[in-house]
């Protein structure tokens, strides 16, 4: 076992939520001992956050500008698992600095989708780790594809249930899928249950299911008997439309799903009891 039993999660909400539930869990087994969950100051009354207080979390408003509020708020804490928004990523970098003055052992970056062989999609995310690196605090990472309780919707042009998707390629490219809350069971598991030189400088890639596009809407239309009215665009589409305006972040999801979708080597044989559910599960 890694001997990590005092955690402290920053980023709650999306994925957050899900691994907070999941260390309440093991604190109630006794495998956790301390659950903390760091919030901006002004967040921490909210309805959202003190329901984990109330489960056992202890929920602890923060300016991560202070350094010194900081480290005192992560004192005694073994592991800090980020789960920020993109547009929030910078404060990894003082969260980082705070964690190494604290003692912490170990930070969990908050990179939890696609792992590019190429150009990062978000470069910050690699700027993170290099900073990590350079201040001597060990850090991991779990890139688990695309979510799958999560991707389906309208913002993601992926409407399923409204009967239209829009799709990068042919739609048979393969994609690696994994759900938030699968993606959290792993994660408490590996940081609670492996040795501590198996965690540290390591992108763990795991996969739940492994499907294409195409296939998802053929299984959902066997399953529902509703039909769903696809759109491809091809890559030299997509690439036009990046170009045309560099931050169509979507078209470079898309881009990204058709080229790289798919991890390489999975490390879900970690946790020989992992039994995440396949996409269709989540579409009805």
């Amino acid at each position: 076992m890694s001997g990590f039993r005092n955690f402290a999660l920053v980023g709650a909400g999306n994925l957050g939520d899900f691994i907070i539930e999941e260390l309440l869990k093991a604190k109630t087994v006794g495998t956790v001992d301390k659950v903390t969950v760091l919030t901006r100051t002004e967040s921490a009354g909210k309805e959202s956050l003190q329901k984990f207080a109330a489960s056992g979390a202890s929920v602890i408003g923060v300016d991560y500008t202070n350094k010194d509020a900081a480290v005192k708020a992560l004192a005694g804490i073994d592991v800090v698992i980020s789960t920020l928004p993109i547009h929030a990523l910078e404060i990894e970098f003082s969260l980082a600095e705070a964690s190494k003055a604290a003692g912490v052992k170990l930070f969990v970056q908050s990179d939890w989708g696609l792992i590019s062989e190429t150009k990062p999609l978000v470069p910050a995310k690699e700027a993170s780790r290099e900073n990590m690196r350079a201040i001597g605090l060990p850090w991991a990472a779990f890139c688990a594809g695309s979510w799958s309780d999560f991707l389906f919707v309208p913002l993601l042009r992926l409407d399923v249930k409204g009967g239209k998707a829009e799709v990068g390629g042919d739609g048979n490219s393969p994609m690696t899928f994994t759900s938030r809350p699968d993606l959290a069971r792993f994660v408490v598991y590996t940081l609670t249950k492996l040795p501590v030189s198996t965690l540290e400088y390591k992108v763990f890639s795991i996969e739940g299911d492994r499907k294409s596009f195409n296939e998802i809407f053929e299984a959902y239309e066997a399953k529902t008997g509703k039909k769903v009215d696809v759109t491809y665009k091809s890559i030299n589409e997509l690439e036009a439309a990046v170009a045309a305006n560099p931050a169509d972040f979507l078209s470079m999801l898309h881009i990204r799903w058709v080229l790289e979708g798919t991890i390489k080597t999975s490390d879900s044989y970690l946790y020989p009891d992992w039994n995440p559910k396949p996409v269709i599960d989540y579409l009805d």
